[in-house]
């Protein structure tokens, strides 16, 4: 059976078949629904189911509260239609046209800690890129499988893209990568941007930046961006950055350098799994509520493996009263 989705205030309408979710969908048929990590994990695609029934799908418990299913909302990344429904989409525009592939090719390619490489690629046609910082493009694989990854590049630059790469054991895309199956000057098609998870504090309130290993990337694209638009003034900004070794304290140069030179930066590396280190030890969230306390009044931008976002969140909301409309999540799932 096929339903018939609106989407409120709109008109706007799509079809859904049970086996797929309301944001592929709409997508099959032109409409780009606000969605990021789509594993039901960074409730970036979270909204108002008005009428009708929906199967919740599989997702974190921290993306959608027993409070939100009680609201009736949904992760609509992982939501799949049980009957006609009225949707509400916030803050997101709506278009008609999902941005199309293009191709690129690897001008650089850079183990910069172990399991751990640095990917710069350009346009094949010359064409300068264009995304918000923090936002992600998926890398097209064999079979139509996709990987995504976020810019660590700030946004104005536009004739390159670098990401920050761990290595997965047994990955498709990395194990060409950490190999020569994929070489400078080897091609890759990409599709995006997408996600919603940009830099949305005004100025005048605080804003948190929580997170570990290569969930450093969008953070420094945030940053960076922020610095080369000459955007600092009237700003607070505190980076906590958690590794499990020094080593992999790949760009924290950098950010210190950001820090010495900038007021309005503030950057903790923390590292979990080194005796030798003489700075801050243990858990992001933890350092975070020593350092400010209330965050009431705080935005709080969380990037990272599923764990330390769900803990995070857990931690900072009950301890320091954080407020879930002022988390923003992008989780890299593990």
């Amino acid at each position: 059976m096929t339903y018939q989705i609106h989407i409120a205030n709109t008109d706007y309408k799509f079809s859904a078949e049970p086996n797929e979710t309301i944001v592929q969908a709409a997508e099959r048929q032109g409409l780009i629904l606000p969605c990021a990590c789509r594993v039901g994990s960074c409730g970036a695609c979270k909204s108002q189911i008005v009428s009708g029934e929906v199967d919740l799908g599989k997702y974190q418990s921290f993306a959608l509260s027993e409070a939100d299913i009680k609201s009736r909302l949904a992760l609509l990344c992982v939501a799949k239609a049980k009957s006609d429904l009225t949707i509400k989409v916030r803050d997101v525009k709506l278009s008609h046209y999902k941005v199309p592939g293009f191709l690129t090719k690897i001008i650089d390619k850079t183990e910069v800690a172990p399991n751990l490489i640095r990917l710069v690629l350009e346009r094949e046609n010359g064409r300068p890129f264009k995304f918000k910082a923090g936002q992600t493009y998926d890398v097209v694989l064999p079979g139509d499988q996709r990987r995504y990854y976020s810019v660590a590049s700030p946004a104005t630059q536009s004739t390159s893209l670098e990401f920050l790469i761990h290595k997965v054991p047994g990955g498709l895309f990395t194990s060409l990568l950490f190999s020569e199956g994929l070489k400078i000057g080897d091609g890759l098609r990409l599709n995006g941007p997408e996600g919603c998870f940009t830099f949305k504090t005004p100025k005048g309130r605080k804003a948190l930046f929580l997170c570990t290993g290569t969930g450093i990337a969008p953070i420094k694209s945030m940053i960076q961006t922020l610095i080369e638009t000459n955007d600092l003034e009237g700003r607070d900004l505190h980076v906590y950055w958690g590794v499990h070794t020094s080593k992999e304290l790949v760009v924290g140069e950098l950010f210190e350098q950001w820090a010495k030179n900038h007021e309005q930066i503030h950057f903790t590396p923390i590292v979990s799994r080194e005796e030798a280190w003489k700075g801050v030890k243990g858990h992001v969230q933890t350092q975070a509520a020593i350092d400010h306390g209330d965050m009431t009044e705080v935005d709080a931008y969380l990037c990272g493996n599923n764990s330390m976002i769900k803990a995070a969140i857990n931690f900072l909301t009950v301890r320091c009263g954080l407020k879930d409309d002022h988390i923003y999540a992008d989780s890299f799932g593990g």
